[in-house]
């Protein structure tokens, strides 16, 4: 369980590398008033503290991907 949550984490920095969704499809581009506003043309991005924040718990039939600043956490569990 623990390589399926690193590999969550890793698939999910991609996207945010790549800026696009789990199908593959770019995110909407900023608005000009959020380009003004922000130090980066880099989507969902000023810091990379919301990409670094994500990280796994993983469990003997469970993985939970989280994310530290927004204090969530997907589920996956298996099916024996």
């Amino acid at each position: 369980m623990r390589a399926i949550g690193e590999y969550l984490i890793t698939v999910t920095q991609d996207r945010f590398d790549a800026q696009k969704d789990p199908q593959g499809k770019p995110w909407l581009p900023l608005s000009n008033a959020t380009k003004e506003r922000k130090r980066i043309d880099k989507i969902l991005t000023e810091s990379s503290r919301l990409r670094d924040s994500i990280s796994c718990q993983a469990g003997s039939d469970e993985v939970r991907s989280c994310n530290s600043l927004t204090k969530t956490c997907l589920k996956q569990s298996s099916i024996i």
